[in-house]
């Protein structure tokens, strides 16, 4: 990219989503092709904050 030193990057943590697949790569983030932009979902920490809550999934 022209005029451009240098780019932050602010790698956001959040419970219950995995960004592991997100690397940076000689300056430049690479991005997983993945569904969903590669954020896999944890589904047991999920369902736990569902219980905590009173909130139910029907299928």
């Amino acid at each position: 990219m022209e005029r451009f030193l240098f780019i932050e990057w602010d790698e956001v943590k959040l419970p219950g989503f995995d960004a592991s697949g997100y690397k940076l790569v000689v300056g430049l983030v690479q991005v997983p092709f993945a569904p969903g932009y590669g954020l896999e979902l944890d589904d047991n920490y999920f369902s736990k904050a569902v219980e905590a809550t009173g909130w139910f999934i029907k299928v």
